[in-house]
């Protein structure tokens, strides 16, 4: 069943018309039309056919203060981060039993291992490596620099590119100041182009960009 939009999505709907906007442009319509205190704006970025060896998940920049639920596997935590709510220390046989119920909440977004436990872990790198958890020297997360490590994923936000090609990610705060919400559009354009670079996709891979609010219809972004 098709869902029926209210009289103020209908308005809008109007407003923005047909044309592509400048990301500039966008921001202020949203803003003065769909102002709420507690809302986003987000963003949507929809790309073409993606090949076999395309990434299911990236990591960029984080626009929002909230931090991250982090689990680390060690011994002891570094003295700094004893305290910190967001910070759990947790034992290698937690998370093997852990890997038995595939689909279980772990309470976690991020992985750190002491390089002492790099043998044990990899019998679950598959696993691992499909929640985006699989602690290594690569991504910085198999490492004896625990709170370097930390201090790093706290910058970061992961997002994940679903099955038809589409990332959604919040901009900030509809009443953040223009310039900002601005900015924060440009460094995840540079971020997640050059990140799709590296997986050798063709320079168009951007299908469509739009932006929207929490329930505002979307506004498509002029390509370049």
């Amino acid at each position: 069943m098709k869902r029926k939009h209210s009289k103020k999505y209908q308005e809008i709907v109007k407003k923005i018309g047909t044309e592509s906007y400048s990301v500039e442009k966008a921001l202020i319509f949203l803003q003065k039309n769909c102002n709420s205190n507690s809302g986003n704006i987000e963003i949507t970025l929809t790309l073409h056919k993606m090949k076999s060896n395309s990434p299911a998940n990236l990591k960029i920049s984080r626009f929002t203060k909230k931090k991250k639920n982090i689990a680390i596997i060690d011994d002891i935590l570094p003295k700094e981060l004893i305290g910190n709510e967001k910070i759990q220390l947790i034992k290698i046989e937690e998370i093997l039993k852990m890997t038995e119920n595939k689909k279980q909440d772990w309470g976690f977004e991020d992985l750190i291992a002491s390089p002492k436990y790099e043998e044990k872990l990899r019998s679950l790198a598959k696993i691992l490596g499909k929640r985006g958890l699989f602690p290594s020297a690569k991504n910085g997360t198999l490492t004896d620099n625990i709170s370097e490590a930390v201090a790093k994923l706290e910058r970061e936000q992961k997002i994940k590119i679903d099955k038809i090609g589409g990332i959604h990610y919040i901009l900030g705060k509809v009443d953040f100041p223009k310039e900002k919400l601005l900015l924060n559009y440009q460094i995840l354009n540079k971020e997640i182009t050059g990140l799709l670079q590296a997986y050798s996709l063709k320079l168009g891979f951007i299908k469509k960009i739009t932006l929207s609010t929490n329930n505002s219809p979307g506004i498509r972004i002029q390509s370049k």
